[in-house]
């Protein structure tokens, strides 16, 4: 029924009670009126002997009116219970509904419900909380382990030199305190000549120390000599540095032509990959390739995102252990 759930409200029902005992009230205060009409018209009647037939019209009015006064309530229970319920709308139920005892019957219900609800509502609030508590520590979790294997690796520190993808590590990475960025948004010859001065600079200004040396660049300028520039910094290292020689990864959305990309890659491999004691060529490039896409790529089609970056890193990491 259309009003089957308002039928069970507690303030509506309260509305149907008072509509029932003002019916009923009336129901008792206009009989009386009407009696003491009849009263009023037959009393002269009475005392006077005035002839009947002038008053009979009254008393005939009078006495049809308390008849149907008295009838109020059969029709009344009438009209609701029988003739209302027909055009299934359901009124019937609320003024069957309309009692003391219901009122008070649907308010525990619900005070009840609204219990039951915040005690989901907070059961949801406490799964919430713990399904958050779980991936934060999943993820210092992750970390943990990540330090844990990162100490392990070989050389003092790592000294990370590259373009704007890499200067995103500083803040994408769980890096140690030992490791150290040089990098510079663009990443041409220009800029790599000016990070590698600085990283050299550090390399040398800590000669008790052996470090890391990834160069991570090629993306900007495909045509530059890539190759050339790093044989000169290896003979610059002079062997205070094992030296990785990171392969340049991939663009998406046709940002860059990885056919190109693919193609200097060879080259450094072919170039790095032997013939140094102090140097190895590191292969990130199919680890974006494995995926069948770069999914790993922010939506500009080059920088990385987390996951991205972190990807890179863990194969870096590999790669330094080969040293």
């Amino acid at each position: 029924m259309i009003l089957e759930n308002i039928c069970t409200n507690p303030d509506i029902l309260t509305v149907f009670l008072i509509l029932k005992y003002a019916f009923h009230i009336v129901c008792i205060i206009v009989p009386i009126i009407l009696m003491i009409k009849l009263i009023s018209i037959l009393t002269p009647v009475i005392i006077s002997g005035e002839k009947l037939n002038e008053s009979v019209s009254k008393i005939v009015k009078s006495a049809i009116s308390a008849i149907v006064v008295f009838m109020l309530p059969s029709i009344f229970n009438f009209v609701f219970t029988d003739i209302i319920d027909i055009s299934g709308l359901g009124i019937n139920q609320c003024f069957t509904n309309s009692t003391v005892e219901n009122i008070e019957k649907y308010r525990e219900l619900e005070k009840e419900k609204a219990a039951e609800e915040a005690k989901q509502r907070l059961e949801e609030i406490e799964k919430a909380v713990a399904e958050k508590n779980k991936k934060e520590q999943s993820i210092r979790d992750k970390i943990k382990v990540n330090r844990e294997e990162h100490q392990g690796l070989p050389g003092y520190g790592t000294i990370f030199v590259g373009d704007s993808r890499t200067v995103q590590y500083s803040y994408q990475l769980q890096l140690r305190d030992t490791d150290q960025i040089f990098a510079t948004g663009g990443g041409a010859m220009n800029e790599f000549q000016v990070d590698i001065n600085k990283a050299l600079s550090y390399i040398n200004s800590n000669s008790s120390h052996r470090y890391n040396l990834i160069l991570n660049y090629g993306v900007n300028n495909l045509g530059q000599d890539w190759i050339g520039a790093y044989q000169n910094t290896i003979n610059r290292v002079n062997g205070k540095a094992d030296i990785l020689i990171v392969s340049v990864n991939p663009c998406g959305y046709g940002k860059c032509n990885n056919s190109r990309i693919s193609e200097l890659n060879n080259s450094l491999k072919n170039t790095f990959s032997s013939g140094y004691d102090n140097v190895e060529y590191c292969d990130t490039y199919s680890e974006f390739t494995k995926k069948g896409n770069f999914d790993y790529l922010t939506t500009d089609g080059v920088h990385y995102t987390n996951e991205g970056a972190n990807l890179i890193y863990n194969k870096i990491n590999e790669c330094l252990k080969e040293f």
